[in-house]
């Protein structure tokens, strides 16, 4: 797909927050990461969003996450867009890798505010400004992740809903409040869509307006984000919380282990070889892990029945 064929569109539907696979010597594994991604357009998810929170992009050199889109742009061969994160601290280095991912094709970058050191409104502001302006034909989603990084405050989302190449919003806060907020700047604004970075309210979002979700469990269970979507479309409400509810309880197990490693762990179950945790876990996080494990397969499998063994 040409970059000219999706400027300045706004994500929409169903995007997998990709997960990283590593093989033995910690590195991505390439061949499971084109596996995962054929695997999830084959599903029917409308687009993949990697490099993000739960894609680890934080333990990846430049040079790996460069290559990394490269084998995810070579297995979407065009059918979904790819929009990768690019967030960093420092903007010139968000600025380079952008450059990257204009060049490859790509749909879009989804950029966080600054994270480590302490930064004030103004300069999340400036930061974001500076990277916005040094790529005005290239959409931006901004993504709201404060459990990563500086929380986005409703005056600077509406500050920088002003440029149009900021098409979108990721907000992973969980409040509808803020969720509300920032639904009502997108929609003065015109051009920018919002959507939730939170599976357990994809519903609530989808009914005030939201255009969709860019989520970890769209790449584990698309069959369920899939069927949730489409049970709302279809006005079938009762279903749609019915499977809201499932994917609750699925992440409770989930989000008991170190953040992605339950993640990692569902899809290892699924049949998708991720790796052992880049980050080693303690003695007590790998016994957590061992007891939740169970309960994780019994879950998934009352969600997906027969497809959780014939995911592959």
């Amino acid at each position: 797909m040409e970059n000219s064929e999706i400027k300045l569109k706004k994500p929409e539907g169903l995007y997998a927050a990709l997960l990283t696979p590593f093989d033995e010597e910690r590195k991505v594994n390439e061949e499971e990461l084109r596996k995962l991604v054929t695997w999830l357009v084959d599903k029917g998810v409308d687009g993949i969003f990697p490099l993000g929170s739960c894609g680890e992009a934080i333990h990846l050199s430049f040079e790996e996450r460069v290559r990394v889109v490269e084998v995810i742009l070579q297995a979407v061969d065009g059918r979904v867009p790819v929009m990768p994160g690019a967030s960093d601290s420092c903007a010139s280095n968000a600025i380079k890798f952008i450059k990257e991912l204009e060049r490859l094709g790509c749909a879009g970058a989804v950029i966080c505010a600054p994270y480590y050191l302490p930064i004030s409104e103004d300069g999340v502001i400036a930061h974001y400004e500076t990277i916005i302006e040094a790529a005005p034909n290239f959409p931006i989603v901004l993504y709201n992740a404060p459990a990563f990084s500086m929380p986005l405050t409703y005056n600077v989302v509406e500050k920088l809903a002003e440029y149009p190449n900021v098409v979108s919003m990721k907000d992973s806060s969980g409040s509808m409040v803020d969720f509300m907020n920032f639904m009502d700047i997108a929609n003065k604004a015109g051009h920018m869509g919002v959507m939730t970075g939170r599976e357990e309210i994809i519903l609530p979002t989808l009914m005030m307006g939201g255009n969709g979700t860019m989520s970890a469990l769209v790449g584990i269970v698309p069959e369920i984000m899939i069927e949730i979507y489409k049970a709302w479309q279809e006005r079938h409400y009762d279903r749609a919380k019915e499977l809201e509810f499932k994917i609750v309880e699925l992440l409770t197990d989930l989000n008991a282990i170190p953040f992605p490693v339950g993640y990692k762990k569902a899809l290892d179950i699924r049949r998708f070889n991720m790796g052992d945790p880049v980050r080693p876990l303690s003695d007590n996080e790998k016994e957590s892990m061992a007891k939740r494990e169970k309960s994780i397969r019994d879950k998934l499998n009352d969600i997906l029945g027969e497809s959780l063994n014939g995911c592959i």
